[in-house]
């Protein structure tokens, strides 16, 4: 069950109010903020979190990485911000998800996440998607859902498929990697 906070709001159309907490039976989400430098850099640092989704940073790499995050998170009119995902019964920090080319005008979105190994297995993935999908479709009425998935994340491509995502293209990323593009639509409110 979703339940948003009641600062949860749009305060205008490009000007979105990121003090948010979105939370889930097990998940709970809040805007990225200076205090989550150490979860940041340890999901961009950890090569598990990192095989299927680029290059391993190293910590200078990830700090910078972070800096540039927050000023994403910060700038106006929002079109790119990440959040802190937190395991509700022990409020410990789990992983980040990103939402990316964020378009009010056309209504769509791509999303992302990345939890620590440890949390890997259990679902995670697929709830955080389903709950960032439906905050953003009741919040923000998008409509319109992409996700880009790396060929090999067979975990990301069978939640991506769960969740309703049809695959639309692929493209060569680097070296012979390549990923595919992944989109979700939703009826209007």
């Amino acid at each position: 069950m979703l339940k948003t906070d009641e600062t949860d709001s749009i305060q205008q159309k490009s000007d979105i109010d990121l003090a948010v907490q979105i939370s889930s039976e097990r998940l709970r989400l809040t805007a990225l903020t200076d205090d989550d430098k150490a979860l940041y850099c340890a999901v961009m640092t950890d090569p598990c979190c990192m095989l299927h989704v680029g290059t391993q940073l190293t910590s200078c790499q990830a700090e910078r990485s972070f800096t540039a995050a927050l000023g994403l998170t910060r700038q106006q009119p929002t079109t790119r911000f990440y959040l802190k995902v937190v395991w509700r019964a022990t409020a410990e920090p789990i992983g980040i998800a990103a939402i990316n080319q964020l378009d009010l005008t056309a209504n769509t979105v791509d999303i992302g996440r990345m939890l620590l190994p440890a949390w890997h297995g259990k679902g995670l993935g697929t709830e955080l998607s389903q709950l960032l999908i439906r905050w953003l479709h009741k919040e923000l009425n998008i409509t319109g859902f992409s996700k880009h998935i790396r060929e090999g994340n067979q975990a990301a491509i069978m939640s991506a498929l769960k969740l309703g995502f049809k695959p639309v293209s692929t493209s060569k990323i680097s070296g012979n990697a390549k990923t595919q593009r992944y989109l979700l639509l939703v009826n209007s409110r």
